[in-house]
């Protein structure tokens, strides 16, 4: 499924779309039409606290001696904050496909800040991947849903 602009495409009636960053996942369902969506939250998803890498970790990469010759490698580090929210990001995917399936959904759209798409995009079971009719590369987390709804139904 190639990735849209939100200016392109209309969010159909009755369509469940997750938008969702690596701290917060929102499921809503467009109960109204395409030209003038109405959106419902039906599910919010929050990550447990999840302090920066470097909080989390030592702070200097490790260092490897190479076992002919003096030579000293750095040893990069684990990003555990990318972790987390990898690991969110792929249980919201999971989740988000059994419950748009038991909704018996028809058209599923994936809003997300580009590598959190990818994420979802891997994550989402085979079903649910089948009902995507878009992806939209934004973060729209923050926004209320007044303006997500407009942000949307341009086009």
């Amino acid at each position: 499924m190639p990735t849209v602009e939100a200016a392109t495409m209309r969010v159909p009636h009755d369509a469940w779309i997750i938008i969702c960053d690596g701290r917060k996942a929102l499921f809503v369902h467009n109960t109204g039409t395409p030209a003038k969506p109405s959106f419902r939250v039906a599910e919010t998803l929050r990550a447990p606290y999840n302090p920066a890498s470097h909080d989390q970790g030592d702070d200097r990469p490790s260092r490897t001696v190479q076992s002919v010759g003096a030579r000293r490698s750095a040893i990069e580090m684990t990003d555990l904050h990318d972790q987390e929210e990898r690991a969110f990001l792929g249980g919201a995917a999971r989740i988000f496909s059994d419950f748009v399936l038991r909704q018996r959904a028809r058209a599923l759209i994936l809003v997300a800040p580009p590598r959190a798409l990818a994420v979802l995009r891997d994550q989402l079971g085979v079903p649910a991947r089948d009902l995507v009719v878009a992806e939209i590369a934004k973060d729209l987390t923050r926004h209320p849903m007044a303006d997500i709804e407009r942000i949307l139904a341009q086009g």
